[in-house]
């Protein structure tokens, strides 16, 4: 699987800085790449697709519409409170206060797009989206964030799709339904799989962690 993403990225121009990166395989399955390296003082307590949960039980996470079983996002754990930015720079989706279930969320759509599969002109805009926070106060749609931005804080665990430890579920998505996400790990600052944090100007295309490290 490596060896076929490394090929899509690199006939895409991908890591020569271009944002049409193959997201999809050839049967039309998310393509995993996963982190290779994460900056000391960042807790990455849970990859994409991982089978299991941060605390190593088998993830399962039953919806109305469906019942998901790979992690379909990464978890980056923190104490409640923690400052959450805006790790990339676009326009509020939406911002939900609360929620019984996975508490506040933020979806950002980006300015850049990404082709589906090789050899195809079809692309969409990529979409991230944070979960289990309590978002800033006046969010509103369409309104415009720049990486950095405060965005709100990390919100308390205990409810049940947050579970016993803190922690923001950072999503990468390809529309702004809850089921079309993509690996996060393709668009990293530092590289593919490089997980990074903010330092200056962020160039389009590219993405960073959720807190300041």
């Amino acid at each position: 699987m490596f060896k076929i993403f490394l090929a899509a990225v690199l006939s895409t121009g991908f890591l020569a800085g271009m944002t049409d990166a193959q997201v999809l395989s050839d049967n039309g399955q998310p393509l995993k790449y996963g982190a290779r390296s994460v900056p000391r003082g960042l807790d990455l307590c849970n990859d994409y697709l991982s089978p299991r949960n941060y605390a190593g039980e088998p993830y399962r996470i039953v919806e109305k519409d469906r019942i998901v079983t790979r992690h379909e996002g990464m978890d980056f754990c923190a104490p409640a409170g923690t400052p959450v930015i805006a790790p990339v720079s676009g326009a509020i989706i939406w911002s939900v206060q609360d929620h019984p279930l996975r508490g506040g969320q933020v979806l950002i759509k980006t300015d850049f797009r990404v082709r589906l599969k090789a050899g195809s002109n079809e692309s969409r805009p990529v979409y991230i989206g944070l979960v289990h926070m309590t978002p800033k106060r006046g969010l509103a749609r369409g309104q415009r964030v720049r990486a950095g931005d405060p965005i709100g804080v990390v919100q308390a665990a205990g409810l049940p799709e947050i579970g016993s430890r803190s922690h923001i579920h950072y999503t990468a998505r390809i529309c702004e339904s809850h089921t079309c996400h993509i690996d996060p790990n393709m668009f990293w600052n530092d590289g593919p799989g490089r997980v990074s944090c903010l330092g200056g100007a962020l160039p389009k295309g590219k993405i960073v962690a959720p807190y300041r490290c």
